[in-house]
């Protein structure tokens, strides 16, 4: 009975030794895990430090002082007009340039079509601009340039001029009416009897139309609704014409079975 109750007594003191073994274990597994939590969070908290005071001094040394600004793309604009709406002060740290308010800034002028901003460290910003290609003048309270697919640039500022096609008569300047006209002006038919830059205007009124060509200066009058044929008709006008050396200074297309030419030097 002695034995038994010692050997008892031994089992639950090696109970209790594991345990309190266990317990410890578990006690310096937490106090390592805190302990790696509280430096990481630490370290995290110096490198972020670290990140700022490195930006501050990034973005207030005279290293990277703005020096130069070069500008790309640029025909109907200037370079200084384009530093002038990109209004950026000389000498301002490039890193604090916010170049989304310099990009709005330039599109408030209507020939840029797109551009491209970049830093090029330590002090020198690039703009390459691509602009808005003119086309054609149309005229309607005043005369605007416009592109090949009839947007509005802007309207002709007092004394500029132009070498364009003019586009008149047009009941309104708005676009689909823009389009349809620039549809016959950018026809193939058009451009293989007439190329655009031969045509000084394109007048409009209802229905009628009428070319004014620049070299030769040629009246020619014709027909939305029946245009293709017309130009047709043109081309082979022009070609017997060519070969037989008469200038013609007005030549109108219509009428059904034949075409009016008046020759230069005739009533």
């Amino acid at each position: 009975m002695e034995y038994e109750r010692l050997r008892s007594l031994q089992k639950i003191h090696r109970k209790r030794l594991i345990k309190s073994h266990i317990n410890r274990s578990a006690i310096i597994i937490l106090s390592r895990t805190t302990l790696y939590v509280v430096s990481l969070f630490l370290i995290i908290l110096a490198l972020q430090e670290g990140v700022k005071l490195t930006l501050n001094y990034l973005r207030t040394t005279s290293f990277f002082s703005l020096q130069q600004i070069e500008v790309y793309g640029v025909n109907r604009l200037t370079e200084a007009s384009v530093m002038e709406l990109a209004s950026v002060d000389k000498n301002i740290n490039i890193l604090t340039i916010n170049l989304n308010n310099v990009d709005r800034r330039i599109k408030k002028n209507p020939w840029v079509k797109s551009l491209r901003l970049r830093r090029i460290l330590p002090g020198t910003l690039r703009i390459t601009i691509q602009e808005k290609q003119a086309y054609a003048v149309v005229l309607y309270d005043a005369p605007y340039f416009i592109t090949r697919d009839g947007e509005i640039i802007k309207a002709l500022s007092a004394g500029e001029e132009t070498d364009l096609p003019i586009i008149s008569g047009l009941a309104s300047k708005e676009e689909p009416y823009i389009r349809n006209a620039l549809s016959i002006l950018n026809s193939p038919e058009g451009q293989k009897v007439i190329p655009t830059s031969q045509i000084g205007e394109l007048h409009f009124e209802d229905n009628r139309l009428t070319f004014y060509t620049i070299s030769p200066a040629i009246k020619i009058l014709g027909d939305t609704r029946s245009i293709k044929d017309q130009l047709y008709r043109l081309k082979l006008v022009l070609g017997d014409l060519q070969n037989r050396q008469l200038n013609a200074r007005q030549i109108d297309l219509n009428y059904s079975k034949k075409v009016v030419v008046k020759l230069k030097n005739s009533q």
